[in-house]
């Protein structure tokens, strides 16, 4: 019996130091009953998360800047041409089809920009 306990308090000692070691919290111990409960609080949990949204806010503004530059463009392309085409701003541009209508279905949403006549032959208000 004296073995064992000896043993457990080697092995708490170890568990302080690695924890030491590693720039952890010293765990807390706690005894209940005949159990030994050890309890680990990891900051770095905290520093993971805060980092994770860090980038995801980083991302998310580089994203908003990247439209905000696309939308751009397109309404100085209006402006200098009122007639200009989707086909033309992505052949200037080199967007996507798709990423050219989706910033234009957004731009005639917030009101800043509007067609004027059909599709062939029509021009662009701002």
């Amino acid at each position: 019996m004296v073995g064992e306990i000896e043993a457990w308090g080697r092995s708490i000692e170890r568990i302080v130091a690695a924890c030491k070691n590693a720039g952890c919290p010293i765990p807390e111990f706690r005894y209940d009953g005949d159990e030994v409960w050890t309890i680990f609080k990891f900051k770095s949990v905290e520093k993971t998360v805060e980092k994770s949204v860090e980038k995801s806010v980083e991302k998310s503004v580089e994203k908003n800047k990247k439209t905000l530059k696309t939308t751009e463009i397109i309404i100085e392309m209006m402006t200098d041409n009122p007639f200009v085409t989707a086909e033309e701003i992505v052949g200037r541009t080199g967007l996507t089809r798709r990423c050219v209508e989706e910033n234009i279905k957004k731009l005639k949403n917030n009101g800043i920009i509007k067609r004027e006549g059909p599709d062939k032959g029509g021009k662009w208000l701002l």
